[in-house]
């Protein structure tokens, strides 16, 4: 029996939905090979803002409840975002050539591709690339690269920048004509396009020929069709952008639910695996987590063994902070969790969306509603937030 609570929602998202004719794929394309990749025992997942919209989880596209969660609709679908929303779809690796030959086949290969996407000439290969075209010696040019410091994700390094942080590179190019050469021949190319290739995940399905809205081209290394604009370029040109990731892990669960069924037979469902089991906590909680997806490695390990999960918001939370920036608010999460030290919230309006995290800042959602709640933001200011911080773009994050 569906409750009111969730009949009102529903209804309420169903009548913004069909106020948006972008969202259109929502209902039919993304339900369609979703449900086709279901049926023929492809294991998938749906990431991204999707998730907390009620009718994606009414319909098939999303295994998870956005009630019990507290997931804003609005992050995925509201009437201010300036751009149109996309669903990411991840599929076992080894079968996703399969779900995108059905799309193509179903849709029409005129109107089906996958996205380009540039390299770019960043500030170690500038360098590389003019020393080889000047025929320097390749001890030099390698000993003048390496120099050039890494930059972080989101913030690549530049060579201007590389020239101010590191003392030995800039005497090097006060002093030596060979390098300063090198540098400033380096400064003219760098952030050009080096080499085309495809994006790793992104598809177009358009209404209409590809033709219309982007020019072609085949992929000399898979002969596959590609578009010639890449992501932004395909967003801007009225296409919408859609995610087919294809995922190693969810391959291997595939695999396992098949040798259950061989060696055991019984038939694992994954979308209806109980998430409270406790002797799956128990095993985290000693630090059992060999070949766990996002859960292995020492340090994860180390910080399960510390926090001693007991329930599967513990595992998201280990999940959304064990990353660089975030990972210094682990300990304080376990210290609040254990009573070691006191729930606090740094406003009292957001005691009601940090309840679940004892008071600690963790997921991109915390951040949105702070900004709603606190700041006095609008869906629309906190959608242009939201990419400048997902997307590390300092220009929009200093704005």
């Amino acid at each position: 029996m569906v409750n009111e609570t969730f009949k009102s929602n529903l209804s309420r998202l169903f009548n913004r939905i069909n106020e948006d004719e972008s969202e259109e794929h929502l209902k039919n394309i993304v339900s369609d090979f979703l449900n086709w990749a279901h049926e023929n025992g492809i294991v998938t997942t749906t990431r991204g803002s999707a998730a907390g919209s009620l009718v994606a989880y009414s319909i098939g596209i999303c295994d998870i409840n956005p009630l019990r969660y507290q997931l804003p609709f609005e992050r995925f679908l509201n009437p201010e975002r300036p751009s149109a929303p996309d669903i990411d779809a991840d599929f076992a690796d080894n079968r996703r050539d399969e779900v995108f030959a059905y799309v193509s086949e179903k849709y029409g290969k005129d109107k089906v591709a996958q996205i380009c996407t540039f390299g770019t000439m960043l500030a170690r290969g500038s360098v590389r690339d003019i020393g080889r075209a000047l025929g320097y010696p390749y001890n030099f040019v390698d000993q003048v690269a390496k120099l050039i410091p890494m930059g972080s994700q989101g913030f690549p390094m530049n060579l201007n920048r590389a020239l101010e942080e590191t003392p030995e590179l800039k005497a090097l190019y006060d002093t030596d004509d060979q390098v300063r050469r090198m540098i400033d021949l380096a400064r003219r190319i760098e952030g050009c396009a080096r080499h085309v290739s495809v994006h790793a995940a992104g598809v177009v399905i358009s209404p209409t020929s590809l033709l219309d809205f982007t020019p072609l081209q085949i992929d000399t290394r898979e002969g596959k069709t590609i578009t010639q604009y890449e992501m932004k370029s395909v967003e801007a040109a009225g296409l919408v952008k859609m995610d087919f990731l294809g995922i190693r892990n969810l391959s291997i669960l595939g695999d396992a639910v098949k040798l259950v069924q061989k060696t055991k037979g019984v038939a694992i469902d994954l979308t209806r695996i109980p998430l409270d089991d406790k002797k799956t906590f128990k095993l985290l909680a000693k630090g059992q987590t060999m070949g766990l997806f996002q859960l292995n490695g020492d340090g994860m390990t180390k910080c399960l063994v510390d926090l001693q999960p007991e329930r599967v918001e513990d595992i998201m939370v280990m999940v959304a902070l064990y990353r660089p920036g975030p990972i210094d608010n682990i300990d304080e999460y376990i210290a609040r969790k254990q009573g070691k030290k006191a729930i606090t919230y740094p406003h009292p309006k957001m005691e009601a969306f940090l309840d679940k995290t004892y008071g600690v800042l963790v997921y991109q959602d915390d951040l949105l509603m702070t900004a709603i709640h606190v700041a006095g933001y609008s869906w629309g200011e906190v959608d242009k937030f939201r990419k400048a911080v997902g997307k590390k773009i300092p220009e929009e994050m200093a704005k």
